[in-house]
């Protein structure tokens, strides 16, 4: 864990836009890190799940699809270690229609 909570790492379909980078940036401040994973964008957040809550929110209202949110063990970002994964689309993420 974090001084703040835990680490999180959610995995966005395609790029996000950049306003919405910048909303996060405001929002979240150094807490946030937002980076491209390939064809899909990857949102790192270390902070409480109160602020999980309110970036997932946030994603969903300008119109991205979450793939997935994984927590990043013992709160690192330890290259060596394993995600556990939290959420997987096929079974509780619901896409946009």
């Amino acid at each position: 864990m974090t001084a703040t909570g835990n680490c999180y790492r959610l995995i966005v379909a395609g790029r996000i836009a950049h306003a919405a980078a910048d909303i996060i940036e405001a929002r979240f401040g150094s807490a946030a890190s937002v980076h491209t994973d390939g064809a899909d964008t990857a949102i790192d957040l270390a902070s409480d799940q109160p602020s999980l809550r309110a970036l997932v929110t946030l994603l969903w209202d300008v119109g991205h699809d979450l793939l997935s949110i994984t927590q990043c063990p013992d709160g690192s970002h330890d290259a060596g270690s394993a995600p556990q994964l939290l959420i997987h689309p096929s079974s509780t993420i619901p896409t946009r229609t």
